[in-house]
Formats: structure tokens, sequence, C-alpha cells
């Protein structure tokens, strides 16, 4: 059964990127969305050129001898596949890597453990003047407040 295909409006985030391939390199929108990953092409009404759900992800890491490369690494046929995209600044890589991590969760099976080791029990001192417990993690995006 085919994947149904998502709505422009599901990405979260949109990354104009050069697509490396054996057959050249195309302009792309870098896409990322709640449940995938997808390429569009942007020269055909916007038609998709990949598509990958986060259950097929391997990871999404920068290229270290580059400033603003970055491989998508998914698993196809029980095979690793990776492509290289160039994005347009250092700075802008670094934006699309931290869109991606957002949702690490949905494809890193080790995820939940490394979250568990960098939760820390705090006083948060209120403006009625009283002391509440709450509980900061660390995560790969950010430190986030939750209540115990």
């Amino acid at each position: 059964m085919a994947t149904p295909q998502p709505s422009r409006d599901e990405f979260t985030s949109r990354y104009c990127v050069v697509k490396h391939s054996w057959k050249g390199k195309y302009t792309r929108l870098f896409c990322i969305g709640r449940n995938c990953i997808a390429t569009i092409n942007p020269n055909s009404i916007f038609k998709i050129t990949n598509l990958w759900d986060y259950s097929s992800v391997v990871d999404v890491v920068p290229v270290l001898k580059t400033p603003t490369d970055i491989i998508v690494t998914v698993k196809i046929k029980g095979k690793d596949d990776h492509t290289t995209f160039s994005c347009q600044s250092a700075m802008e890589r670094a934006e699309l890597l931290t869109d991606v991590q957002a949702y690490r969760e949905k494809f890193d099976s080790q995820f939940n453990n490394y979250i568990s080791r960098n939760v820390y029990q705090c006083r948060k001192y209120r403006s009625n003047e009283e002391y509440k417990g709450l509980q900061l993690f660390v995560s790969n995006i950010g430190i986030h407040q939750r209540e115990p």
C-alpha cells in the first residue's frame, strides 16, 4: 500500500537545498513534517520527489568537512541509503538540523534513554512567594520544564 501524500500544510519547516545525486545536482525544497521528511521539486508544481517516514529515517547529520552539507540516512529494503544535500549557508544548515532534532524521538530508538538521564528535579519560586516542585529536562533542542 502506498504512503498517502502529505499536504503542504503538514510540513513545519522548508529549506531550499541542492540534492547531490549520481545523476547530478538538483534544487529541492527540503520539508520537515510531523510524520515525515520530504523533498519537493520546485520546478514541477511542487511534486514530492522523496518521502521518508520517520520510521525509515536512521539519522540526519552534518558533513564535517563542509560548513553547508548534510547527509540523510534512511533504511530501504534493509540497507542504509545515504543522500547528501547542500544548504545555502552554515546558519541555514544549523536551523535545518535543529528542526529535524525536534522529531528525533520518532526515529532514534535510544532517544528516550538519553532524555531520561537528563531530568533534573528543581524548585521554582513563584510570584506568590511559594516554591513549587518541577522537572527540567535537557533535550537535543533545548531545556524544557514539566510538572512532576
